[in-house]
């Protein structure tokens, strides 16, 4: 049996910072030099606005452009869902207000937001059956649902489980 073990037994115990078992001659040592130990020099704290943030940021501002040619389209056609990007936008913009201003209310702010994109292929739908859709059309648009709740899911579960962002949204 090695050092290093994530088997449970008499002769092991958990180390407290990073939750592996080693040999009980070993763990005092480990935690000392643990990289989940704030007090070890090896530590490297996750904060910031990198890592899959990145990407998050990447989703917002395309969120933005999207909301804001969804504007522009709605003038052009007198359409009524104008109401509905205008929202949007603001709810994003606030997003990412919130992101950049390290703001620890953003975290809800972006599962709301992650979750509220799923209506756009709704609003669609909608709009192309008032429009002479046909009910094909409309399966199509309710297909591309899936893809957007698993997306959805799983930034859901990043950002409640993340230690970057419960070191970086703290204010």
């Amino acid at each position: 049996m090695s050092a290093y073990s994530h088997i449970k037994d008499k002769d092991t115990q958990k180390c407290k910072f990073c939750g592996d078992f080693l040999k009980k001659e070993f763990i005092k040592r480990h935690e000392e030099i643990c990289d989940d130990n704030p007090k070890s020099k090896s530590y490297k704290e996750l904060k910031g606005l990198g890592g899959w943030l990145v990407l998050i940021q990447i989703n917002l501002w395309a969120s933005i452009i999207l909301y804001a040619t969804g504007i522009i389209n709605s003038i052009i056609l007198d359409s009524s869902i104008i109401v509905f990007y205008i929202l949007l936008l603001g709810l994003t913009g606030y997003t990412l207000f919130l992101m950049y201003s390290k703001n620890k209310k953003f975290l809800k702010f972006a599962i709301i937001n992650l979750w509220v994109q799923l209506f756009i292929p709704l609003i669609n739908t909608f709009g192309l059956t008032i429009n002479a859709g046909t009910p094909q059309e409309a399966g199509t648009i309710f297909g591309s649902l899936f893809p957007l709740i698993l997306y959805s899911i799983i930034w859901t579960n990043y950002l409640l489980k993340s230690k970057r962002v419960k070191n970086t949204f703290v204010k």
